[in-house]
């Protein structure tokens, strides 16, 4: 009986980590590959429960047409590095070092993509923020940016920021981020910058892809 108590109090008190995993779901994702050497994959994760979750970690899994893996990767970072998503938020997830030397001429590869989540130990807010992106030539290098403004009455530190681009249907493209550990006072406005690679510019143009709007995540320690 003494061991059944303590089985159901232990029980009790144990991370909802189930109810975190749930609710942590993959809503985009996309696979490209690059001058016939590099790959990428992006995605985009959201909470679609009512508590914050935390990331934990991702697994990256492509596979052929036959549904075998011929890649895989068993840590796949949060965009930004912080991992805390409140209930409706969404943050970007990518991975820039695919080597696809083995892989490249395999035929109907697809991404799968399975993420997992526990409780929260820290507390971020979001920014709202304006994204926009320029494409120009390998001379002026092509850019996306993102407009932000501390609205608080205090200095914000651990600003971290991710921005996509997303073609005509909404689908991630490309991601990127960046973390300062610079301080933002209240009122003060600020627009940060991510180059955006020329192989990937090219690889749009290669196939016919094309970016229609930037979309941003910025977020910082509360």
């Amino acid at each position: 009986m003494k061991k059944l108590l303590a089985f159901l109090i232990a029980f009790l008190f144990m991370p909802n980590i189930a109810f975190a995993e749930g609710d942590l779901q993959v809503v985009d994702s996309n696979l490209i590959f690059v001058n016939n050497k590099n790959g990428y994959f992006f995605a985009s994760v959201q909470n679609k429960g009512d508590k914050p979750v935390c990331y934990d970690n991702g697994v990256l899994n492509i596979v052929d047409k036959e549904g075998k893996t011929v890649f895989s990767n068993d840590f796949i970072r949060l965009s930004p590095y912080t991992s805390t998503i409140n209930p409706g938020e969404y943050m970007y997830v990518m991975d820039r070092y695919i080597s696809i030397e083995n892989i490249k001429d395999t035929e109907g590869l697809e991404p799968q993509f399975t993420v997992t989540a526990i409780e929260p130990e820290d507390e971020y807010a979001i920014f709202e923020n304006e994204a926009t992106f320029e494409i120009n030539d390998a001379l002026e290098g092509s850019y996306m940016y993102v407009t932000f403004t501390n609205t608080s009455d205090e200095v914000k530190y651990d600003i971290a920021y991710s921005i996509a681009l997303l073609d005509a249907d909404g689908k991630i493209i490309f991601c990127d981020d960046k973390y300062t550990g610079l301080g933002l006072h209240p009122n003060a406005t600020v627009t940060a910058s991510i180059y955006i690679n020329d192989d990937i510019i090219e690889h749009f143009a290669e196939n016919n892809i094309v970016p229609v709007k930037a979309d941003a995540v910025v977020k910082y320690g509360k």
